[in-house]
């Protein structure tokens, strides 16, 4: 993907989790980042109106790809949740934001992410 054509799509791309993590904090669930390598911005954790939690990650390094853990607290979390990536190796000919499911997280759990990425991970309430 061009420089050109990453920057032109960046706006979408905000708008897109910025409606998938919006919803208002109706809780004291916070998260904690440690052993960041390469994240040069951590966004937003916040819990949605369904009662899941959502964790917004941004790694603006050009080149390295970046292993954060992720430690939330102030909810009981499911072990499975979602995880929406959108970046520079990002799909051109379908649908920019990739969807996939992310196993064996819960309240506290790493996840990499790639050079000039945004990740958002979604995940539920434990029943």
């Amino acid at each position: 993907m061009s420089t050109g054509t990453f920057l032109a799509h960046s706006f979408i791309a905000i708008l897109l989790f910025a409606c998938i993590l919006r919803a208002p904090a109706q809780s004291d669930a916070s998260g904690n980042w440690a052993g960041q390598t390469g994240v040069q911005h951590v966004d937003h954790t916040d819990k949605r109106a369904d009662g899941s939690i959502a964790a917004m990650l941004i790694n603006k390094s050009p080149k390295e790809r970046s292993t954060v853990k992720l430690q939330i607290e102030g909810a009981k979390l499911a072990a499975d949740g979602t995880r929406f990536d959108w970046g520079q190796n990002s799909p051109t000919d379908k649908y920019p934001v990739i969807r996939e499911p992310i196993t064996g997280i819960g309240n506290s759990f790493y996840v990499a992410v790639s050079p000039l990425t945004i990740t958002n991970i979604i995940i539920p309430e434990r029943p």
